[in-house]
């Protein structure tokens, strides 16, 4: 509080209090008491009551802008947590998609009797699988195994890796319907963290 403000609340309680005391004696009312320390004690009561009223200002306003910092940490967060969840479901398609053209390249190679070539195509596939299995990995890390959403994408990721492995001569429909199922779960769960992550910066506003 400044020194101004101080002397203004001290003046202020005075002449109130000198008005008080004026009308009680034109009532005829004696006061027992010195009047010089009275207004002092008078005025030190409201500057006390000025600084709490003042310092209680400035806790609620620190308070607000803490919580405000937390929401704005959290969002980013959250943020963060949802650009990489769509990059790594990103980059489990591009490796499956690969993995699959690696098989058609192996299928043409050992069909026209180039083995080598073939072995190649069959190495290059097996990596493929493996950072598959690498992003699923990462990617069940990030989610929450007590939310139902985020269960049915780990699923459906599971599903396609199986498929692409064990049914790698499945039609391109079927193939066509599992990586729809992929991108329609994977947009579900990055909407409703959209939604979150909105309504969080709002409350921090």
């Amino acid at each position: 509080m400044s020194e101004t403000l101080q002397r203004l609340i001290i003046a202020v309680s005075l002449f109130f209090a000198l008005i008080l005391m004026v009308r009680l004696q034109s009532k005829g009312i004696k006061l027992s008491f010195d009047l010089g320390n009275a207004m002092v004690g008078i005025g030190g009561f409201a500057l006390a009551f000025a600084t709490w009223r003042a310092t209680s200002d400035s806790n609620r306003i620190v308070r607000e802008q803490q919580d405000r910092q937390t929401i704005q940490k959290l969002s980013e967060f959250r943020l963060n947590w949802v650009e990489s969840l769509r990059e790594h479901i990103a980059l489990f398609h591009s490796e499956l998609e690969m993995t699959r053209q690696q098989h058609i390249l192996w299928l043409g190679a050992h069909g026209h009797g180039d083995f080598e070539r073939a072995n190649e195509f069959d190495r290059a596939k097996l990596n493929h699988i493996a950072r598959t299995q690498y992003e699923i990995a990462f990617v069940e890390l990030m989610l929450n195994k007590n939310e139902y959403d985020h269960n049915i994408l780990l699923e459906i990721m599971d599903k396609n890796l199986k498929n692409t492995i064990l049914g790698i001569n499945d039609s391109k429909d079927e193939i066509g319907d599992h990586e729809i199922n992929l991108t329609d779960q994977a947009r579900k769960i990055l909407k409703f963290e959209w939604d979150r992550i909105s309504t969080m910066s709002g409350q921090g506003e």
